[in-house]
């Protein structure tokens, strides 16, 4: 009890796929709910260094992963954006709609408007979960913080965009003459980020593991069309037409 609005860590690509996947069957309590739909859980497996999953959603899922255009998208790309040349629509540095950093440390506590996580009484609210433990701020404890707690929201009006879990896409990493890929892509910064700066700009991810890792500070969000209010494991993303801002070395 006293849990149910803290992100949900400790989870692995192929735990978010199987959750898609019983999403897509209406949540039923049957083995074959879980099994296939949005993805095959027959292909999951590894073999020399790499994965086999299936790299994309199904045709038809109506729950998935998304791709990292698809959560760039969600995250960083606001229609509304008036651009200096008269044109409306644009992308943003950061997750919070605008090119100013967020500001990193607990909810409701002073800090350095910098970024860095340090408190400061001169500065500025803390605006994202990450970065920070009880080092920065004695007796807080950046796991614990509730989902919601910052009144910082993205274009789309997305809490948590950046800090408390970095969230998994579809993306990939595979070596140029290797037959399979090794990792799977994770965007966004997490309470345990040592440099939330960096992930949670536009231009960098924010890491990669195997699809089988599991840690703490790792969990996902869901694209869904239609798109669903929030959905409680780690907040929904929508899924929309997708401008292209690819990263090197990566597939989507």
């Amino acid at each position: 009890m006293g849990n149910e609005l803290r992100a949900v860590g400790g989870i692995t690509w192929r735990t978010a796929a199987v959750f898609c996947n019983w999403l897509h069957n209406g949540k039923g309590t049957d083995r074959a709910a879980f099994l296939g739909g949005a993805y095959d859980v027959s292909t999951f497996g590894s073999q020399g260094g790499g994965f086999l999953d299936q790299l994309t959603r199904s045709p038809g899922a109506q729950y998935w992963i998304p791709s990292t255009d698809e959560w760039l998208k969600a995250a960083h790309y606001d229609p509304a954006k008036q651009n200096s040349d008269g044109t409306v629509g644009g992308w943003w540095q950061y997750s919070n709609g605008s090119d100013t950093n967020f500001a990193y440390g607990p909810p409701g506590v002073l800090v350095r408007a910098d970024g860095f996580p340090s408190p400061d009484p001169n500065e500025v609210l803390a605006t994202a979960n990450a970065g920070w433990d009880s080092s920065f701020f004695p007796g807080q404890n950046a796991p614990r913080v509730p989902l919601g707690s910052y009144a910082t929201t993205n274009p789309w009006g997305l809490f948590d965009v950046a800090g408390a879990t970095a969230e998994w896409t579809e993306g990939y990493f595979q070596i140029e003459g290797e037959p399979i890929p090794r990792q799977r892509a994770l965007d966004r910064s997490s309470w345990a980020s040592l440099s939330p700066l960096v992930t949670d700009q536009v231009r960098y991810l924010g890491g990669s593991y195997g699809p089988f890792v599991q840690l703490s500070d790792l969990g996902f969000r869901i694209a869904s069309i239609p798109s669903p209010s929030w959905l409680c494991l780690a907040c929904s993303s929508t899924s929309y037409a997708i401008t292209r801002r690819r990263r090197p070395l990566w597939s989507s």
